[in-house]
């Protein structure tokens, strides 16, 4: 699965183009978007992804992700 941290909540609208054309695997997807205050909120998103390496590169081009987290 891949773990996502975001900056800000900017980055959902692309990160959520990504996701799309992901095919279903067994990987979970989620993401932690930093509140303030040392303060995240984590989303686990339904389903089940094929976390492909071009997956990962496109969260990553994201502007807005700070870092991209295997689990």
């Amino acid at each position: 699965g891949l773990k996502v941290h975001l900056a800000r909540p900017d980055a959902l609208d692309a990160i959520k183009r990504a996701v799309e054309t992901a095919r279903q695997g067994r990987g979970r997807l989620s993401l932690v978007l930093d509140i303030g205050d040392a303060q995240a909120v984590e989303i686990a998103l339904p389903g089940r992804y094929s976390i492909s390496a071009e997956m990962r590169a496109a969260i990553d081009a994201v502007p807005g992700v700070v870092e991209l987290q295997d689990i």
